[in-house]
């Protein structure tokens, strides 16, 4: 399973602005203007899920069930702060 921290850290490392992770298709980065694609499977349903409960207070995973998005900051040591936001599109969660 992938994991957030690892995808951000390489977002950090290559300079990207922002990553777009979406259930059926390998995490997409934004990198000086350009989308960029890296090796990696595809997210499945069952992984973005317990990516979401991964990187959000119970409080929060309930919120964004009920309202079907949801803003908020996630910080890892070494590696950063992010905005994050997260939705509900066609019935599939996506995070950017």
């Amino acid at each position: 399973m992938i994991q957030i921290q690892s995808l951000l850290k390489f977002m950090v490392e290559n300079g990207a602005s922002d990553l777009h992770i979406r259930v059926g298709v390998v995490p997409v980065f934004r990198i000086n203007g350009d989308l960029v694609r890296i090796q990696s499977d595809r997210i499945s349903g069952e992984e973005m899920e317990q990516m979401l409960k991964n990187i959000m207070s119970t409080k929060h995973y309930e919120t964004y069930i009920e309202t079907n998005e949801l803003d908020f900051a996630l910080g890892f040591k070494g590696i950063g702060r992010f905005r994050v936001n997260a939705f509900r599109q066609r019935g599939t969660s996506s995070l950017a």
